[in-house]
């Protein structure tokens, strides 16, 4: 029996590189666009419950921070140790709301699945697989 002929070296078509190119300054596009969105009017709305106490931790120092933490909101401290930095430049609801509004940027490629030819444009981690994640759970389940 013969083994099957490996799946390397690929065989690009024609224009590869130009169509890669191409590729890459559409998903570069697509993410500056998701950027301008959501930093347009990041600081407009007033601030809600649990952007007051991001404030008052990212605010605080890093002893309080970390009692805080350990006290009240049972959170590691990263995410407001990280917002502290932007609250550093401005006071205000924008520069908040800034770390949040990056992060998010990089969840559209782990999150949603992509097609087989994007998988290597984008430089994040493996896509969530939503048949295998639903095997993992029925498998913790028991197999109901």
């Amino acid at each position: 029996m013969e083994a099957p002929p490996p799946p390397w070296p690929v065989r690009r078509p024609a224009g590869y590189p130009r169509q890669r190119v191409r590729d890459r300054v559409g998903i570069l596009a697509v993410l500056l666009g998701a950027l301008g969105l959501r930093l347009w009017h990041l600081g407009a709305r007033s601030l809600w419950t649990d952007e007051g106490s991001s404030w008052t931790a990212a605010t605080s120092s890093l002893r309080e921070l970390i009692r805080l933490c350990a006290e009240k909101d049972a959170s590691p401290p990263l995410f407001y140790l990280l917002t502290s930095l932007p609250m550093r430049l401005g006071n205000d609801e924008a520069h908040l709301r800034l770390v949040s509004a990056l992060a998010s940027l990089g969840l559209g490629r782990p999150v949603y699945p992509a097609p087989p030819e994007l998988l290597n444009l984008l430089p994040t981690g493996p896509t969530l697989d939503p048949a295998a994640a639903s095997e993992y759970v029925e498998a913790a389940a028991g197999g109901r």
